[in-house]
């Protein structure tokens, strides 16, 4: 049903802000290891970054400097200053748009503080 999202990840991880992500190194880099290589049969980074309309140009540049920075970690940057406003959860439906729930799971570990508003 449309509650499955609901089932893997709580309504605190759902709607803390898509940064916690970048923010949490240890999720960061198990979707970086899930996302980032090309695997036979699986959609990755590329399918993620077109479903949010980023030009190819973008995306090959985007995995040319892969040795230095992860294509993950920059769609998810480019993202969160794209859209300030997105959650976890936009993140998310995205993932189980391109059958990566084993990505969503990895999501469920995040630890939001829904009380704490850092302001730097």
């Amino acid at each position: 049903g449309n509650n499955d999202l609901e089932d893997l990840l709580n309504e605190n991880i759902q709607s803390a802000p898509l940064q916690t992500v970048l923010d949490n190194l240890d999720v960061l880099e198990e979707l970086v290891i899930l996302l980032d290589p090309d695997t036979r049969g699986l959609k990755n980074t590329k399918h993620l970054a077109s479903h949010c309309s980023f030009p190819s140009t973008w995306i090959t540049y985007t995995y040319s400097m892969k040795d230095s920075k992860s294509p993950l970690r920059a769609v998810l940057e480019a993202l969160t200053s794209r859209n300030p406003d997105w959650t976890v959860g936009h993140l998310a439906m995205l993932l189980r748009q391109i059958d990566r729930n084993d990505a969503v799971v990895v999501l469920a570990k995040l630890k939001p503080s829904p009380h704490v508003q850092l302001v730097l």
